[in-house]
């Protein structure tokens, strides 16, 4: 049993008093209970505009690095066509013989070529290498080949030349006929 019964009871208070201090500490509560939920949706609300900033934060720096790399590409992309452009050998118009090389997909190219850059090719004047954006063969002389070698030498397809990559796709051992010449 409350004070505000007892009161009541003891006639102390009337009904309607009674009634009315029963009323106004609800309304108190409830009142109270408000700014109670406010501070929490406040709260709430605060968190929430957090991890939306902390989100968005992370998506910029996501978006800001794949906006680099695709620059990085894009320029070294932009060096190897400078290079090829600045370095490539043109096979005469009348090219007859056809010039086998291992593509970068694996796949056995062809390209043709006259006897003299046949002939260099072999002894490493000369080397293929692929445009990594367009898959198109070029014949680079060996300056061209050798910077490639520093900025792509992924791009490098054939080369006998000195300083060229092991692998023996890109690389062919010598025809017995060469086997005196040095590399």
């Amino acid at each position: 049993m409350s004070l505000r019964d007892a009161l009541l009871k003891a006639g102390k208070v009337s009904a309607k008093a009674a009634q009315e201090a029963k009323t106004n500490e609800r309304k108190k509560r409830k009142k109270k209970k408000g700014h109670v939920l406010e501070a929490e949706r406040e709260a709430a609300r605060t968190e929430l505009f957090e991890q939306q900033r902390a989100e968005q934060a992370e998506a910029n720096r996501v978006r800001a690095e794949a906006d680099r790399l695709a620059r990085e590409a894009h320029e070294r992309q932009m060096r190897i066509g400078n290079l090829i452009r600045a370095w490539e050998r043109k096979a005469p118009p009348r090219a007859m013989r056809g010039f086998c090389y291992v593509r970068a997909s694996g796949h056995i190219g062809q390209t043709t070529v006259d006897r003299k850059l046949g002939m260099e090719l072999e002894y490493g004047s000369v080397g293929i290498v692929e445009h990594p954006a367009t898959g198109a063969p070029h014949m680079l002389s060996r300056e061209g080949i050798e910077r490639l070698l520093e900025v792509a030498p992924d791009c490098v397809r054939f080369y006998t030349g000195p300083g060229g990559p092991e692998d023996p796709l890109i690389r062919p051992p010598l025809r017995p006929e060469l086997q005196g010449r040095a590399r």
